[in-house]
């Protein structure tokens, strides 16, 4: 067991050096990695997370990590959270829930405590659990090669570990855990499939944990291959841009030797499932489709002409902002900055981040918000109104672009249309004496 865990950590660059954070339930898998590490004489804290669901049982969870390590002089972290209330606030499921709050705090332990690496104790049969629970959502090739023993922050030393071989060590060396008793209900997907589900598959093959292993190991070879041949061609696909959009090339997608994979890859990064992307692929070919929306639970997207473009979820919020006479900064999701000039020093540009308003026109304080439909102004060189939307129209700007766009408001009108044209009733004339430049920095 202690060799196979060391084999893990000899992946890590300088193991000896790191310093790590146990995620310790009180469970046997992480009582039984806590006193390998501690055996293995590494420098570790222990971090335990009561999540107050199961009233008493929580509470003695909490009592067994404690006093463990106390008396093996680790230094531990406990926090009690109130899951429930924060799955109600958030509309999502208990184990959903439990993960939000058990990481948020471990992120927080991981910047203060200066940790190298987050340590669990998951192992054999949970990562065949997550192949099958994948399989079944349908995750594609990534989802089936299962969890990696070492990801970013989170390493994973008992992966490659069955669960007999932990209970076996952990009743040889006599170590203390609990048991937590959710375990056997069927409620969850997951204890619906170890309890139900697998066991058939263990009576077909009594070296089913084994055979899955060794299944999931060459999984993972396959998929570190197709990431690397996939990831050439998603460099020709895929392009970000500014305000956190990311714009996919359809010509370049559709040109593509695995056009429906590369898709799919490509927005299961941003929480499209597999259905969606199918359905995203499927639209392609229409016409009509242009200004189709997909929305996933932090991303949608939008078809646009040749491309299809992926944007974060905005608040529903207005954001607006008053501009104060004197000020010269101002930050939103952009930042504006403003310079009042004499006219003779203004080195006029035709840089649409840079207005050149007459100053003597403008009446402070500016309103600066986003455009919202029926917004006219009168375009640089124009005579009479327009409406906003029919400028960005004539401009092809995108439909997740349009959502980006602001307007500065003088005196209730519109002066700027910020990153684009002012309104010709505010342009430097022969008259003018004194110039607000205003920069924006994206």
């Amino acid at each position: 067991m202690i060799n196979k865990v060391t084999d893990s950590l000899n992946q890590l660059t300088d193991f000896k050096q790191c310093r790590f954070l146990l995620a310790v339930s009180g469970g046997v898998d992480s009582m039984v990695l806590l006193q390998i590490f501690n055996s293995l004489k590494l420098d570790f804290s222990v971090a335990h997370c009561n999540f107050n669901l199961r009233a008493d049982e929580s509470d003695l969870d909490e009592k067994l990590v404690r006093e463990t390590c106390e008396l093996i002089e680790v230094e531990y972290f406990v926090k009690q959270f109130e899951t429930m209330g924060y799955k109600n606030e958030k509309g999502i499921s208990t184990q959903m829930a439990a993960r939000d709050l058990r990481y948020n705090w471990f992120a927080e332990l991981v910047k203060e405590k200066k940790v190298d690496f987050i340590v669990t104790a998951h192992h054999l049969d949970d990562n065949i659990e997550t192949v099958f629970l994948n399989l079944a959502r349908g995750t594609g090739i990534r989802g089936i090669s299962g969890m990696e023993i070492s990801n970013g922050e989170i390493f994973r030393p008992m992966l490659k570990i069955s669960k007999k071989e932990i209970v076996a060590y952990a009743v040889n060396h006599q170590i203390e855990y609990r048991e937590d008793a959710s375990n056997a209900s069927n409620d969850y997907k997951r204890n619906k499939l170890r309890n139900q589900i697998l066991p058939l598959f263990q009576e077909l093959n009594p070296s089913f944990v084994e055979t899955m292993g060794n299944n999931i190991s060459q999984l993972r070879e396959v998929n570190n291959f197709y990431k690397k041949s996939i990831g050439k061609e998603l460099k020709n696909i895929v392009k970000n841009s500014i305000n956190s959009n990311t714009k996919i090339s359809t010509k370049s997608l559709m040109e593509s030797t695995l056009p429906k994979l590369s898709l799919y890859e490509i927005l299961s990064s941003y929480e499209f499932n597999s259905t969606q992307a199918e359905e995203v692929f499927l639209v392609l070919s229409n016409a009509n489709s242009v200004g189709k929306e997909f929305i996933s639970p932090s991303y949608r997207l939008i078809v646009d002409r040749n491309e299809l473009i992926i944007s974060p979820k905005k608040s529903e919020k207005e954001e607006s902002i008053l501009i104060n006479n004197g000020e010269k900064f101002v930050t939103y999701s952009n930042k504006l900055s403003l310079k009042r000039l004499p006219v003779s020093s203004i080195e006029l540009n035709s840089d649409s981040k840079n207005a050149f308003l007459d100053a003597d026109k403008i009446k402070f304080p500016l309103l600066l918000r986003r455009w919202k439909k029926g917004d006219r102004f009168c375009p640089l060189g124009m005579v009479g109104k327009k409406k906003v939307s029919d400028f960005l129209i004539d401009e092809k700007i995108s439909r997740i672009e349009k959502d980006e766009v602001f307007v500065l408001e003088t005196n209730g009108n519109i002066c700027w249309l910020v990153g684009y044209r002012i309104d010709d009733n505010y342009k430097i004339t022969p008259n003018t004496k004194n110039v607000l430049k205003l920069t924006l920095k994206k």
